[in-house]
């Protein structure tokens, strides 16, 4: 069987803590390391460019499954009674073809949910989150 070597959003399912959450239609990740210039002392020169904190976050755009129960389903955010006791979760991006995991992010939360139905067509779902960590194919 021959695979293409371009990866299509149609080809990825969306894991949430291992528990599957729907078939990806979008996705997008942004991990910031932004950088703080040191100086000497009674010099203006900068002598050391040093990495001051590391900010995951991302989009993802999903089809959802019947009787999924949605991101609260899979436990990626908690119900309203049950959202200060919110826990981290673990948001993978697979490869349905290879079964490679494609895209991890670890220590995740959601900020932001929306879901839209209209006749005749799909159920597809919105949401934001934050993380502590991203990894790839790469380093998986």
């Amino acid at each position: 069987m021959s695979w293409s070597a371009v990866l299509a959003s149609a080809h990825v399912k969306v894991l949430v803590n291992g528990r599957l959450l729907g078939v990806c239609t979008g996705f997008s990740s942004r991990t910031r390391t932004p950088m703080k210039a040191l100086g000497g002392i009674d010099t203006s020169l900068t002598f050391e460019i040093a990495p001051t904190t590391y900010e995951v976050s991302g989009s993802v755009q999903v089809l959802r499954g019947r009787l999924s129960g949605g991101l609260e389903g899979v436990g990626l955010i908690g119900f309203v009674k049950d959202l200060l006791r919110q826990k981290y979760s673990t948001i993978e991006m697979v490869d349905i073809q290879s079964g490679a995991t494609i895209y991890r992010a670890t220590g995740c939360m959601v900020e932001e949910q929306a879901w839209t139905t209209s006749p005749k067509g799909l159920v597809t779902g919105q949401f934001s989150f934050r993380g502590i960590e991203v990894s790839n194919e790469a380093d998986i």
